[in-house]
C-alpha cells in the first residue's frame, strides 16, 4: 500500500475519550482500543488523519493476548492506520483480512522500541 507526505496525529487517551467519540460518530455506546479519523477525501494520495488510542483497552489487550505493551500499541497504531486508508473491520472477512494485513506489518516494524 503507497502512501506518500501523510499527517497522522496519534492521541493516547482513556476509556471514558474515546467511547465518547464512538457515540459522538458512530450512535454505538461500548468500549473500543482503537478509532481513526481520515480527516482529507480517501480518494487522495496523502493521508491527513487522527487515531485514538485507550491506553486501558491496550494495556488490557496486552495481557488478556500475553502481549509485551509496546505490540500491542504498534498493532493498534497499524490497525487504525488500515482504516485510514479506507480498509474495513464489519464483518468477518473483513476482521481476517485486517488482522492477516496487521500481522504481516507488526513483522516489519520494531515495535520493541516503540516505548
Amino acid at each position: 500500500e503507497s502512501v506518500v507526505d501523510s499527517k497522522i496525529n496519534l492521541i493516547f487517551g482513556d476509556d471514558k475519550l474515546l467511547n465518547s467519540l464512538k457515540i459522538e460518530f458512530f450512535n454505538y455506546d461500548h468500549l473500543t482500543d482503537v478509532i481513526a479519523f481520515r480527516i482529507n477525501d480517501y480518494n487522495k494520495p496523502e493521508i491527513e488523519g487522527e487515531i485514538y488510542i485507550s491506553l486501558a483497552r491496550a494495556i488490557e489487550n496486552a495481557k488478556k493476548y500475553g502481549e509485551p505493551l509496546s505490540k500491542e500499541l504498534a498493532r493498534l497504531i497499524i490497525h487504525g492506520g488500515l482504516h485510514l486508508l479506507d480498509h474495513r473491520d464489519k464483518t468477518d472477512d473483513e476482521k481476517n483480512k485486517m488482522t492477516a494485513l496487521e500481522d504481516k506489518y507488526l513483522q516489519q516494524v520494531d515495535w520493541n522500541n516503540l516505548i
